[in-house]
């Protein structure tokens, strides 16, 4: 056989004896066993880690698209906000000249009642009721 540990183990485990054709087998295997028990969790892990990674993107892919859709949301209503403004401001200038209009309509009003005094005094005065 002639067949040796070296490589095999790690250096906690001892190594044969120089010239020993057997090893010890237990501990080969209990160090077999342990790896292989290992090896499956760090397997379990990995699956583990991997779906996880993958719910994250998946996570990650759906807030850029709710970011998406919000950007353009806040433009839609930059965009109202902007015509609203134009409104307001178009609103404000016709109330300007309807404010002005009703001056004028007041003053002229103030004008007509002036003349239709004077007309009633010239008629009383001239004798017609």
């Amino acid at each position: 056989m002639g067949t040796t540990t070296e490589g095999l183990l790690p250096a906690n485990v001892p190594l044969l004896q120089p010239g020993t054709p057997y090893f010890r087998l237990v501990d080969v295997l209990q160090y077999t066993t342990t790896g292989n028990s290992q090896l499956q969790q760090a397997q379990g892990d990995i699956s583990s880690l991997q779906s996880r990674m993958t719910t994250a993107e998946s996570n990650i892919t759906n807030l850029q698209s709710r970011m998406s859709t919000a950007e353009s949301n806040i433009s839609n209503l930059q965009s109202r906000m902007t015509t609203a403004e134009s409104n307001i401001a178009n609103l404000q200038s016709r109330m300007s000249t309807a404010e002005s209009n009703i001056s004028t309509l007041q003053s002229q009003t103030a004008s007509l009642q002036n003349q239709i005094n004077t007309i009633n005094t010239r008629l009383a005065n001239a004798g017609i009721p």
